[in-house]
């Protein structure tokens, strides 16, 4: 037995996130690359999230107030956030290819 064994089992059978040194060094600002992760490891405080810790929480999304605020409903499934998406999307003609949930 080692820290390092011990180190090892620990991590055995998680699913890792490959991609984590490209976020880090990539030339996006560093407030989007902590917002970025904390998408990936789902970690934003959401509605959701906070009612499963037993905080405080809105009854559903402060933006479109049509359903529950979760991390899939404000990045896709919001009003708001499919209108953000497609004026992202639409300088390169993407826009008919928004996200949807």
């Amino acid at each position: 037995f080692s820290a390092s064994s011990a180190y090892h089992l620990f991590f055995l059978g998680r699913e890792l996130f490959h991609a984590a040194a490209e976020l880090w060094t990539s030339w996006a600002p560093l407030d989007i690359k902590i917002f970025v992760w904390l998408v990936l490891h789902d970690r934003l405080w959401t509605a959701d999230r906070l009612a499963r810790r037993q905080l405080e929480h809105p009854e559903c999304c402060v933006l479109c107030a049509q359903e529950d605020e979760n991390l899939n409903h404000m990045l896709l499934g919001c009003c708001f956030a499919r209108e953000i998406w497609y004026n992202v999307l639409l300088p390169w003609r993407l826009h008919r290819r928004t996200p949807t949930p």
